[in-house]
């Protein structure tokens, strides 16, 4: 969990919040995930206010593969499991 602070004197001063996903081993393919944002404020306008979801779009640099191997005239087969 992130927290980011607003105050009087930059309130409005946009900030960057960069997201990034896991590093894994497991295909995936392309995919869409929510982001949840909550907002708390001393100030009862704003405590609370609802966010519209965040939605950050995910590229995979994970890859299907089929490995053979050869050895002593004996084929091994075997390939990386897809999970979604």
């Amino acid at each position: 969990m992130l927290t980011v602070n607003f105050d009087p004197v930059a309130w409005a001063v946009p900030k960057e919040v960069k997201v990034k996903a896991a590093d894994d081993n497991i295909v995936e393919g392309p995919h869409v995930v929510s982001v949840a944002v909550g907002i708390s404020s001393t100030d009862a306008r704003y405590d609370g206010l609802q966010v519209t979801e965040l939605r950050c779009a995910i590229a995979d640099n994970d890859i299907a593969a089929v490995i053979i191997a050869a050895g002593r005239c004996r084929f091994k087969v075997s390939a990386c499991r897809l999970n979604r």
